[in-house]
């Protein structure tokens, strides 16, 4: 979710980036579309930039809202700058943050990764 989707854009470089990996990537604009898009999917993984419309809490108030309608899978923050304040507040609400594409990356494919198949054979005793 981010309000900056334009073509071209550091969001959609990255989307089409995840799509290569074989991810399905929805972009939205506002809280309120991925509201909706919530009742026809569940994602994997969500993640929000901070600042919608000038509001530098939106991607706070946004992921309650999703926990109120009963998302309970990962969430990460894509902020433009990080601060002690954005980390705590993050963790507070059991989500990961960061300004680093790479690091972004790393954490969905960890996150979005199927479990590794039990290994058939001796039983533990």
């Amino acid at each position: 979710m981010d309000d900056h989707i334009a073509e071209g854009s550091e969001v959609t470089s990255l989307a089409e980036s995840l799509r290569g990996f074989g991810a399905a990537v929805t972009l939205v604009p506002t809280t309120a579309d991925a509201l909706r898009e919530l009742v026809v999917r569940q994602p994997d993984v969500l993640i929000s930039d901070l600042t919608r419309d000038n509001d530098p809490e939106a991607g706070f108030i946004g992921l309650v809202q999703f926990r109120e309608s009963g998302y309970e899978g990962p969430a990460i923050f894509f902020a433009t700058y990080l601060s002690d304040r954005r980390e705590h507040r993050a963790r507070e609400l059991d989500a990961w943050i960061t300004e680093s594409p790479e690091y972004l990356v790393n954490l969905i494919t960890k996150i979005a990764a199927p479990p590794a198949p039990k290994r058939r054979g001796a039983q533990p005793s």
